[in-house]
């Protein structure tokens, strides 16, 4: 309704694709990534703020968007904590797993993540 738009949060989404298998990321490409989510991150922040929004009421959250090497269909994973570091991008696959298999009754793994 036009009152739900009216009081709804405001919401901008920055997403950049990038296919690695996260069992064999090493600290260079980790911080490859996290320079991703950063950047991600400010485009947001400078997105909403040019809108008008003020900077100190932006809240940014982070997720991944993983599958299974040879997938068609991904599931969306929050990325937990503030780190953006390899034990982060690690969790990240294990979640995935977890999700997987609350979702879909199985899992294969944290070696085909992607």
């Amino acid at each position: 309704s036009a009152l739900g738009l009216l009081i709804a949060d405001v919401q901008q989404k920055f997403s950049r694709t990038v296919l690695r298998r996260v069992s064999e990321l090493d600290e260079s490409q980790a911080r490859e990534m996290a320079q991703i989510y950063h950047h991600l991150e400010e485009r947001a922040r400078k997105a909403l703020v040019d809108d008008g929004h003020a900077a100190a009421g932006v809240k940014v959250t982070r997720s991944a968007t993983l599958q299974y090497l040879g997938q068609s269909y991904e599931l969306p994973i929050d990325m937990p904590g503030e780190a953006l570091d390899i034990g982060a991008f690690r969790g990240l696959a294990d979640a995935f797993c977890a999700e997987h298999q609350r979702t879909y009754g199985y899992q294969e793994g944290t070696a085909r993540v992607v």
